[in-house]
């Protein structure tokens, strides 16, 4: 059979199983697809959905709750770039969110770093963030915390664009490796 059938056959079942996963024929995208256990490579710009496999989702005052519990969280911004205001006493890790399925030294270079901020302590509560809920970067760091072991990451989603909407200050950072 010619490729170009198979692979028109393979996009063809495709579809069937989200119809029939899904009465209505809808295809559930962005905020509204499941979570998945996988990161997203590039783009790493786009709508994400409402949950990631491993982590709970947390919004702004969910972060401020975390921060006046009894065991304050780390909060880890996975945003890139040069230049980073961001949540008061977080810890700016760039390019912690990066896809590299084949290479595993993000994932090592993450552990080792989280290792010393939370002082070894896996069940301590680790919120991961970017800009906004465009940004698959924080989904995809909270999937590596949770698959390093950590039991307590949170994902917040709406970033800083959504911390400071409240009225909530940023801070410059520096890069935390």
């Amino acid at each position: 059979m010619p490729t170009h059938r198979l692979a028109c056959l393979a996009i063809a079942a495709m579809a069937l199983a989200a119809c029939q996963a899904d009465p209505r024929g809808e295809v559930a995208t962005g905020a509204n697809a499941p979570a998945a256990s996988a990161m997203r490579c590039a783009p790493y710009v786009g709508e994400t959905p409402l949950s990631v496999s491993g982590a709970r989702l947390v919004d702004a005052a969910g972060v401020e709750a975390l921060r006046a519990g009894p065991r304050a969280p780390v909060l880890i911004d996975v945003a890139t770039g040069t230049e980073r205001r961001t949540i008061p006493g977080s810890t700016w890790l760039p390019g912690a969110g990066t896809c590299d399925r084949e290479d595993r030294a993000m994932q090592a270079r993450l552990e080792a770093r989280v290792a010393q901020l939370t002082a070894g302590d896996r069940a301590r509560p680790v919120v991961v963030f970017c800009p906004n809920r465009n940004c698959w970067l924080s989904y995809n760091a909270a999937i590596r915390l949770s698959n390093a072991g950590y039991t307590e990451v949170a994902w917040f989603r709406d970033g800083t664009e959504g911390w400071s909407r409240g009225g909530r200050p940023l801070e410059p950072v520096a890069r935390g490796w």
